[in-house]
């Protein structure tokens, strides 16, 4: 019996020991990640789950920072106007996520300072942006010593297209800004906008997202735009106040998920002192049937003087009937403004491409961002085939085109 009793004791205290060490070793962690090595936010609150949604917003708020610019009016502006909007560190050494829509106005991008929550001024760096998915990419470098070492507070990007799973979202501001944070839910994981702007008294298409999403916020009367988060410390994407505001309480919401697609080319680049460079998607230039029949119907509302004309690449351009038929037919696709060339490869201007194939899977297009979220991904030594479709006399003709990357 007595052995019985020793055994069960001991038992017991191994019991108890596991316990203990368990707790101490979790205790470790949430201390080295909230005070020995805080930045990686994301991970911080994987270990320690059980604050507040106004506690996590505030925790978000310490990888918001300022970005600033400046705006001249014309040549003759000599000092200019400074413009600021938000951006989202990503990484711990100082990459930013932020609307390349944002710095459209921008005179001098190698005059971009960045300003973080604990007020370190850094000069930013701009490595790429993109219209289509209307993101871009700068990296934060120490103006007086180039070669010290930068640790930032990080969060990580949301990895998928799919936000149908999202129900809560955080919304947050930088704490130079406000440090506020507002709540509220997804509303519609499927929606589809293009911002517009005013040249010479008209107002024209500046770009269209796909896939963004609707969220309904609770207090937006003070609310001028910031980052969008999940409960689980991912970046879902940006908002901007009057811009994208639908309403008192109604905000679309610019998706952030593209960054995955070049982040990765974008600072091995950078660190080996390049500049990135996708040939590939910088050679497909044009617009879905949604993008395409919003720029017609600008067109129409400038006035007859703009019949026959869009508003594409910064000017009004002459479109042809392939156009008009790409509008009223049921062909879905991206249709080429200009003729795609690549490497020995063309596909000429007014045709549409209607799916693309890599490495054997295939997908169908609708939106552009279907294209693009398929070529971003292609590496070197990937096989691609394009198919599109061209108007001829007798009808749509489909032809396709083999290549490696």
């Amino acid at each position: 019996m007595s052995e019985g009793k020793s055994s069960n004791k001991k038992l017991i205290w191994y019991v108890l020991f596991a316990i203990v060490t368990v707790v101490c070793c979790y205790l470790f962690v949430v201390i080295y990640f909230f005070y020995i090595s805080p930045y990686n936010i994301s991970l911080r609150l994987t270990f320690w789950p059980f604050s507040t949604e106004q506690q996590i917003g505030e925790m978000y708020s310490e990888a918001l920072v300022k970005v600033s610019y400046t705006y001249k009016a014309d040549e003759f502006d000599d000092e200019g106007e400074e413009i600021s909007t938000i951006g989202v560190t990503i990484s711990k050494d100082g990459f930013i996520l932020f609307p390349y829509s944002e710095i459209d106005k921008c005179s001098d991008l190698s005059k971009i300072m960045v300003m973080t929550s604990s007020g370190t001024v850094y000069k930013g760096k701009f490595l790429y942006g993109n219209r289509d998915y209307n993101l871009a990419l700068i990296k934060c470098e120490n103006a007086k010593n180039p070669n010290a070492t930068i640790k930032m507070p990080f969060v990580k990007v949301y990895d998928s297209s799919d936000y149908s799973d999202i129900s809560n979202v955080i919304v947050s501001t930088p704490k130079l800004v406000s440090s506020s944070v507002w709540t509220g839910g997804v509303e519609d994981t499927d929606y589809i906008q293009m911002f517009t702007k005013e040249v010479n008294g008209k107002e024209v298409g500046s770009y269209t997202v796909e896939g963004g999403f609707l969220i309904k916020l609770s207090g937006t009367y003070s609310f001028q735009g910031g980052a969008v988060f999940d409960s689980k410390a991912h970046l879902l994407g940006f908002s901007y106040g009057d811009t994208l505001s639908l309403g008192t309480d109604q905000v679309f919401v610019l998706p952030a998920y593209a960054v995955n697609y070049f982040y990765n080319d974008v600072a091995k680049a950078y660190k080996k002192g390049n500049d990135f460079e996708n040939d590939l998607i910088e050679s497909l230039v044009g617009f879905d049937k949604y993008e395409a029949d919003q720029m017609q119907r600008l067109s129409e509302a400038a006035g007859s003087e703009y019949d026959d004309m869009i508003f594409f690449g910064d000017d009004w351009q002459p479109v042809s009937s392939d156009f008009e038929m790409f509008n009223t037919s049921d062909v879905n696709g991206y249709y080429l403004f200009q003729d795609f060339i690549y490497d020995s490869i063309v596909i000429e201007r007014d045709s549409i491409i209607t799916s693309v194939n890599v490495n054997g899977q295939t997908e169908d297009i609708k939106y552009k961002v279907d294209l693009f979220s398929m070529l971003w991904g292609a590496k070197s030594g990937d096989k691609i085939r394009i198919t599109y479709q061209k108007y001829e006399s007798t009808g749509y003709r489909t032809d396709s085109l083999t290549f490696t990357v």
